[in-house]
């Protein structure tokens, strides 16, 4: 991501005032949370995503991920979604 610059819109080419202006992040949006039971805390879904497909892809059965039906649940709402 390009730094954002203070510059004087101008001093700039034609056409290229766009380019330095930086759009806002969408992290701050608040994120989408649930109670999992596996880890006994709040959890956002899409960390939640993200730990259950890497425990199925890599059969991990030794994490709490592994064949979770949250995780299972959390998976399907978004692909619907």
């Amino acid at each position: 991501m390009m730094p954002a610059r203070n510059v004087a819109r101008s001093s700039l080419p034609k056409g290229s005032w766009s380019q330095t202006m930086l759009m806002q992040p969408k992290s701050f949006v608040e994120p989408i949370t649930f109670h999992c039971r596996a880890f006994a805390k709040r959890m956002s879904v899409h960390d939640c995503m993200a730990m259950f497909v890497d425990a199925n892809a890599l059969n991990q059965k030794d994490k709490p991920c592994h064949k979770c039906a949250q995780g299972q649940d959390n998976r399907l709402n978004y692909a619907k979604s």
